[in-house]
């Protein structure tokens, strides 16, 4: 678990303690808690961690699930919310971040600890697959390019193809009056 770095965003700060001490426990390097949505998403973006850990109720205007949004658009950061809260109301909204994980309070350490782990997993292979598919287009990209240039060139072969048969046909023509005593 070499330098993984994680955000705790909690608005309760005996919790937010409890567990930031389970993560470094656990060898993660915690950079910061942030007791409100606006503060975690300042905060993620200056020290860019490669997970944050969202309360949805926090202190402030903006709530968990409105900051894990931001957080998802502008820093492609994986969040997985650690809450107290269920309900279909807020499951589908929660839904909509696209989180890497949902965790119940109370949990078990374990369970934090897998569900970072998979996360994390989850979104370098998410990362990678863009990565290759970014690659596959750029590839797609060339070989059509390639397809285009041979395809002028064969029609540029076919065409000086044609012309050195209307050639070959005009000196055989040539040839056969010069036998024949005519003048060319």
């Amino acid at each position: 678990m070499a330098n993984i770095s994680v955000l705790i965003v909690e608005d309760e700060e005996f919790f937010a303690s409890e567990v930031q001490d389970i993560l470094n426990k656990l060898g993660y390097d915690v950079l910061g808690i942030a007791s409100t949505g606006e503060d975690a998403v300042k905060m993620t973006e200056e020290t860019h961690p490669d997970l944050v850990l969202m309360d949805i109720v926090l202190k402030g205007e903006m709530d968990g699930v409105t900051a894990a949004e931001q957080i998802h658009e502008r820093l492609d950061i994986p969040v997985i919310y650690l809450t107290g809260l269920t309900g279909d109301q807020i499951t589908e909204r929660a839904k909509t971040t696209e989180p890497f994980g949902y965790i119940l309070k109370p949990f078990q350490e374990r369970e934090l600890h897998v569900a970072i782990e998979i996360a994390l997993y989850r979104h370098k292979m998410e990362k990678k697959f863009r990565e290759i598919s970014e690659e596959r287009e750029k590839y797609t990209a060339d070989l059509e390019r390639m397809n285009k240039l041979m395809i002028g060139r064969e029609l540029k072969m076919e065409e000086l193809k044609k012309k050195n048969e209307r050639l070959k046909e005009l000196v055989e023509e040539l040839e056969s009056k010069i036998r024949a005593g005519e003048r060319p």
